[in-house]
C-alpha cells in the first residue's frame, strides 16, 4: 500500500527536493527526459496529503484570528 504523505529534504548541493522514502522501482520516471529517481511527475501524489493538512491548519488559524478580532471590536 502506498503512503498518503512523504518526507522530503532539500539537497544543499543542488537545491533539489529529495523524497526520502520512495524508490525508482515503486515510482518509475515514465517520461524519457527524466532520469531514474526523478519524481517530479509525482509531486501531487506525494504531497497532496501534506497540502491538505497545511490548508486545514491555515484555515483554522484564520478563523480563530477572525473570531478573536470580531470579539475585540
Amino acid at each position: 500500500m502506498k503512503q498518503s504523505s512523504y518526507a522530503a529534504v532539500t539537497s544543499t548541493r543542488s537545491a533539489a527536493l529529495k523524497v526520502t522514502d520512495v524508490s525508482p522501482e515503486e515510482y518509475p520516471a515514465v517520461i524519457s527526459v527524466l532520469p531514474e529517481g526523478s519524481y517530479h511527475i509525482y509531486d501531487y501524489q506525494f504531497f497532496f496529503k501534506n497540502l491538505q493538512e497545511n490548508v486545514k491548519h491555515r484555515v483554522e488559524l484564520y478563523m480563530e484570528q477572525a473570531a478573536a478580532a470580531e470579539q475585540a471590536a
